[in-house]
């Protein structure tokens, strides 16, 4: 958003284009006579990062486009703050902006998909209070109806949010809990690096969805590897996360000594990667679940935990209704696309179950 590139440009070097005018359109801001969003800024010359081009890029490459980005994340991680949000203009006209109420991605996906849920846009002073704020968010966004959805996918989301529920407390660092809380783009995707030939950033853009987090969802880009969120336990997520916490360690600011520090050379081993990344990348959080968390605290088989799960809960238990309800809306969500003409078959369902077991 405008306020977090104006305070980027004011107390970092991070390249951000210069915003020249916004207006938020509608009737929310009287001093916008054309009634749309709109936003006005500096072009920045160069293209957006071609992730599949530089995983072919030679090492040394690699090694001096990580350069950059370490001091990037290194100077995100020295904008410390009180509270978890997003910076907002002072309303008292301060010059300094202020943090207000979290405005997220996925706070964003469930407005436009349900109006009467129950989350609302909050600021958080304990980590853990902005841990359970996107657990809930998380959970809100299960509730939706699946197209075509399977006893066996049901099954698996009901499981998995009720154990990742119980795993929250003991994630959170109680040293770390009050904060700080550090400022993070939170849609660092690679189409939003604009660099030049030689891989070097010229600019950052999409800083909407910015906000200060609590300093244990301050963490490495998940495409490092090239592949999707869910892969931060992967083989290769490893491999190359090596590659970049080389760069890191190497690097002598003590800014960048404190993230090598907090991170460390066996982040990906963790559980805090996974749990983050689900926490934060909700899409994706079966498959995180199911390959990140799950076989850190359980010996035995997934089949076989989440069934004895369900007969302890009984046929008429609160977890096995649970299911029988979101069977219920998927086979009435089901039918609803079929009699509006949506015949193309979502995969979504088949394709975890799927992914699961050929990874």
């Amino acid at each position: 958003m405008p306020t977090d590139d104006g305070y980027l440009e004011a107390n970092t070097t991070i390249p951000v284009p210069h915003i020249h005018a916004f207006g938020q359109g509608g009737d929310i801001d009287e001093n916008n006579p054309t009634g749309h969003t709109f936003i006005i800024q500096d072009y920045i010359p160069g293209r957006t990062l071609d992730l599949s081009a530089f995983r072919k890029e030679n090492p040394e490459q690699r090694k001096y486009f990580y350069a950059q980005l370490i001091d990037i994340l290194a100077q995100l991680r020295q904008q410390e703050f009180d509270h978890a949000g997003s910076l907002m203009p002072d309303p008292d006209g301060g010059d300094a902006p202020v943090v207000g109420p979290l405005l997220s991605i996925q706070l964003n996906d469930l407005q436009l998909k349900k109006r009467d849920f129950s989350t609302k846009p909050a600021k958080f002073a304990s980590a853990i209070d902005f841990a359970f704020h996107q657990y809930h968010l998380l959970d809100e966004k299960y509730r939706l109806p699946a197209h075509n959805m399977s006893k066996e996918v049901a099954q698996l989301e009901v499981f998995g949010l009720e154990d990742l529920k119980g795993r929250l407390f003991s994630y959170i660092d109680p040293l770390w809990n009050h904060g700080p809380f550090v400022l993070s783009h939170e849609d660092l995707r690679w189409p939003n690096f604009i660099v030049g030939e030689d891989l070097r950033i010229r600019g950052i853009i999409d800083w909407e969805w910015s906000g200060t987090v609590p300093r244990q969802f301050f963490l490495p880009p998940t495409w490092l590897a090239g592949y999707p969120p869910d892969w931060v336990s992967e083989v290769g997520y490893r491999v190359e996360y090596r590659v970049f916490f080389d760069v890191l360690k190497a690097a002598t600011s003590e800014p960048c000594r404190q993230l090598a520090k907090e991170w460390g050379r066996t982040l990906p081993t963790r559980v805090d990667l996974p749990l983050a990344v689900t926490l934060r990348h909700h899409s994706c959080f079966v498959n995180m679940y199911y390959r990140g968390i799950f076989p850190r605290f359980h010996n035995s088989s997934r089949d076989d935990v989440v069934k004895q799960f369900f007969e302890r809960d009984g046929e008429d238990g609160p977890f096995t209704l649970d299911i029988q309800r979101k069977l219920e809306h998927s086979e009435r969500y089901t039918r609803y696309l079929r009699e509006i003409g949506f015949t193309t078959p979502c995969q979504s369902s088949r394709l975890t179950i799927k992914s699961l077991r050929e990874r």
